[in-house]
């Protein structure tokens, strides 16, 4: 028997998705856009239905505890032809909370424009809230840095979060082969740090190359920094990833050590008083004429609270 096209299928396949799916206008701001259609999974979920959700806001299912400035990042990106991702507190049509894992994308007609944005939304609890997204903190002059990367969180009780973390092993042995391997010189040659040689610590490496414009795209990124951004970063300029603001401090560190032409250990913490995470990272010049850095190799460590 010969396999269907799929428009010829009786059942749209998103209408058979174990998650809540909808779909918007594609409106500058949030507050304007609206549902143009939402699939059974939906429905159940939300306690609205196919009749209801239709041509309602796209904000219904916001509440007191649902977080505003997340929603506003996935618009930004959107907007910029981007996906995004957050943890989110949603309301469902009786008052009810659920916590939830959304993801969106923009809808691109074959024109090549996005006239619509698409969410999968899909139900989560607070103890498997691994890789929550939190509202940004303030940088302090300890390198506290809030950015809201999808990495794994342990929570404390409120008023027990551990002190900040110094270093970590794996980056102090990593900086002592970086120093090995500069000999006289005061760069060590991009060269000198070969897959063999970095075996140790390849899956949590990126390499970043040093354009003419004075920006940073990834040559390397490894599949742990995969598995925690979400995707892999080769060919993608630092200053690209949305939201852009988010990774200001990043970048700013990056221009630091392309100054300097010395290593940075740049910590990068979140926090919201019961969850925390720490991901410690170092930055490292490389050079391919021992002079001036055109390669910045970073190495992020999570921090263990075992």
């Amino acid at each position: 028997m010969a396999n269907l096209p799929f428009e010829k299928l009786l059942q749209p396949i998103w209408d058979v998705s174990i998650d809540a799916i909808h779909v918007t206008s594609n409106e500058r701001l949030r507050d304007e856009q609206k549902i143009l259609y939402v699939n059974s999974a939906f429905e159940t979920l939300s306690g609205y239905s196919h009749k209801e959700a239709m041509g309602a806001p796209a904000t219904i299912l916001n509440g007191t505890d649902t977080d505003l400035k997340q929603l506003e990042m996935i618009n930004v990106a959107l907007h910029r032809g981007l996906p995004g991702r957050s943890y989110l507190a949603c309301y469902r049509k009786d008052g009810s909370q659920f916590l939830c894992r959304r993801a969106a994308a923009p809808l691109v007609s074959i024109d090549g424009i996005a006239r619509h944005f698409i969410f999968f939304t899909h139900q989560t609890h607070l103890g498997s809230l691994e890789g929550a997204l939190l509202p940004q903190l303030p940088v302090t002059d300890q390198q506290t840095i809030a950015l809201n990367i999808p990495v794994p969180l342990t929570r404390f009780a409120r008023g027990k979060i551990p002190e900040h973390l110094k270093s970590h092993p794996e980056l102090d042995a990593l900086l002592a082969l970086w120093i090995e391997k500069c000999g006289s010189g005061s760069l060590p040659q991009r060269n000198a740090f070969d897959l063999h040689t970095v075996k140790r610590w390849a899956a949590y490496l990126s390499i970043a190359t040093v354009t003419a414009e004075e920006r940073f795209q990834f040559s390397l990124f490894g599949t742990a920094l995969a598995s925690v951004h979400g995707s892999d970063l080769t060919n993608r300029f630092l200053d690209e990833i949305a939201p852009r603001d988010l990774w200001a401090i990043v970048l700013m560190h990056y221009r630091e050590v392309v100054k300097t032409r010395k290593p940075l250990f740049a910590p990068v913490s979140v926090s919201n008083g019961q969850w925390y995470t720490e991901v410690s990272r170092l930055l490292l010049p490389l050079s391919t004429n021992g002079v001036t850095v055109d390669r910045v190799m970073a190495a992020d460590y999570q921090r263990s609270f075992t």
